[in-house]
C-alpha cells in the first residue's frame, strides 16, 4: 500500500540514538554506550566488529566540490558523494544560453536531462582519489566539452555520453532529511547504504541497518 502525503513514518529507534549523539556526542557511538550496544550484539552474533575497531575509527576532513553557476559560487559534498555531478552539471548548464533555461517547456527539460545525464556518466568513470576526482569532475574545461556535446534536434546516446552504464538496479537507498528554522538555520541529514541496501543487519534498539 502507497501511504498518504500526511501520513508520519515514526522511527522511534533511531530517534533515541540520534538524542543520545546530540546529547553525548559522536564518544557515545565509538567508546560509549551505543558502542557497548553494537559490540555486544556482534559477539551474540558472530560478528567480528570490537571494541577496538569502532575506537580506531578517525572522521577524515575533505575539500568540498567547487564550481560556479551564474556567477554564483556552488559548493558541494565531494566524491564519493554526489556533489561533484551536481557542481558539473551546473557548469555544463552555465554554458547553455540563460533564456533557453528561463523558459518552461520541453527544450528547458531536454536541457536540465541532458545535463544530468553528462554529468552522471562522467561521475561513473571518476577512479581518481579524492580530492582528486572532485577537482576532475568539476572543471570548466569539462563543462565547456560536455556542454558542445548536447544537440538540438535529438537525445546524446549512451555510446556518447560514455558512461559505465546503468546498473541492473535502482538506487533506492539514501534517504535525504533537510531542515530550516525560523531563525536561518540549517541542518541536512543523508543517511545512504549503496545500491544493495547495506548488509541487510542491524542491532535492535538503535535504529539503523549496517553498510
Amino acid at each position: 500500500d502507497v501511504w498518504p502525503a500526511e501520513h508520519v513514518y515514526c522511527l522511534a529507534e533511531l530517534g533515541c540514538t540520534l538524542r543520545r549523539l546530540a546529547a553525548l556526542g559522536a564518544a557515545a557511538f565509538y567508546s560509549g554506550g551505543i558502542a557497548d550496544t553494537i559490540v555486544a550484539d556482534m559477539a551474540a552474533q558472530g560478528g567480528w566488529l570490537r571494541h577496538a575497531d569502532l575506537a580506531r575509527v578517525r572522521a577524515v576532513e575533505h575539500e568540498p566540490a567547487r564550481g560556479e553557476y551564474r556567477g554564483v559560487e556552488v559548493v558541494s559534498f565531494p566524491t564519493p558523494g554526489g556533489g561533484g555531478a551536481v557542481v558539473e552539471a551546473l557548469q555544463i548548464l552555465d554554458r547553455l544560453p540563460a533564456a533557453a533555461l528561463r523558459r518552461e517547456g520541453f527544450d528547458r527539460q531536454r536541457l536540465l536531462l541532458e545535463a544530468t545525464r553528462l554529468a552522471l556518466a562522467d561521475e561513473s568513470r571518476v577512479t581518481a582519489p579524492f580530492p582528486a576526482a572532485a577537482r576532475e569532475l568539476v572543471s570548466r574545461e569539462r563543462a565547456a566539452q560536455r556542454a558542445g556535446q548536447i544537440r538540438a534536434d535529438r537525445a546524446l546516446s549512451t555510446a556518447e555520453l560514455g558512461g559505465i552504464g546503468a546498473p541492473p538496479w535502482h538506487d533506492r537507498d539514501t534517504t535525504q532529511l533537510s531542515v530550516a528554522d525560523r531563525h536561518g538555520n540549517l541542518v541536512a541529514v543523508t543517511q545512504t547504504l549503496g545500491r544493495i541496501f547495506g548488509s541487510y543487519s542491524a542491532t535492535p534498539g538503535l535504529g539503523f541497518p549496517y553498510n
